[in-house]
Formats: C-alpha cells, sequence, structure tokens
C-alpha cells in the first residue's frame, strides 16, 4: 500500500489513526507537531499521502503544508487536512495552500481509510482540478 505520514499534536488521536491506517495495510510515520513534520519531511523520500492536523503549537499545519508545497520532493502529495478548523475561511485557506482532501472532527475512521485510498490512487492533475472545483464551489456558497 501507502507511507503515509500522519501529523498532530494529540498523541491518543494520532496513535489511532496510525492503527487504523496500518490495520489497512498502510505503513504510518508520525510525527507530533508541525517541527517534527518538517524534519521528516527532510528525511524522508518515500512519502506518498501526509495526514495533517491544522492546530499545533509552534508551526500549525497550514505551515506544514506550505512547506509541502514548496518542497521540490514532496511537492506533489496529497495533503489531507484532519481538524476542526471547519469555517468557510478555513475550507477557503486550506484549498488555496493546496490540500486535496478535508476532514473536520470528528471523523469516521472508515473515511480517514478511504480518503488515504483515494488519495494515494489519484493524479495530480485531478487533485488540481478538485482544488479547483472545491473554491469554485466556496466562492458561489458566499455570494448565495
Amino acid at each position: 500500500m501507502s507511507h503515509v505520514l500522519v501529523c498532530d499534536d494529540a498523541a491518543d488521536l494520532r496513535l489511532l489513526m496510525q492503527i487504523t491506517l496500518e490495520s489497512a495495510g498502510h505503513r504510518v510515520t508520525s510525527a507530533d507537531g508541525g517541527i517534527d513534520a518538517l524534519q521528516l519531511l527532510g528525511d524522508l523520500t518515500d512519502i506518498d499521502v501526509i495526514v495533517l492536523d491544522v492546530q499545533m503549537p509552534a508551526v500549525d499545519g497550514w505551515h506544514v503544508l506550505e512547506a509541502v508545497r514548496n518542497h521540490p520532493r514532496h511537492q506533489h502529495v496529497p495533503v489531507l487536512m484532519c481538524t476542526v478548523k471547519f469555517s468557510h475561511e478555513d475550507l477557503v485557506h486550506a484549498w488555496t495552500l493546496g490540500c486535496d482532501a478535508y476532514l473536520n472532527k470528528p471523523f469516521d475512521l472508515d473515511a480517514l481509510i478511504s480518503t488515504v485510498e483515494e488519495l494515494h490512487a489519484s493524479d495530480l492533475q485531478s487533485r488540481i482540478a478538485r482544488r479547483h472545483d472545491e473554491l469554485k464551489a466556496l466562492a458561489s456558497s458566499q455570494h448565495s
């Protein structure tokens, strides 16, 4: 299957995501926050999907997402944002920065698995098209 980097400062949730994804056949590396994630991204060469929390101390998920999109080796790795931040502005910010999927906490564990597997199987062009569609839908919902 795929190699997933799970980044969340909540140890219990991070462990739950790791166990869930590993039980579905994925290899998981976990990061306990943004600083740890950035260090791992510098060291790892084979990340297939990143699962990223937004609200973390020191370096938040927005900064990690920006760093991923600016990293020559990881810029095209799919990123799933998993967070309690689900306002219109948060969604616009996430899609603008280049996230590829968005799950709000609490989330269904089956949804986590299926989203990771969908992202792993997707190509870059379809993910870019989805970002565009999500932003377009958010813009039209703001004007309704």
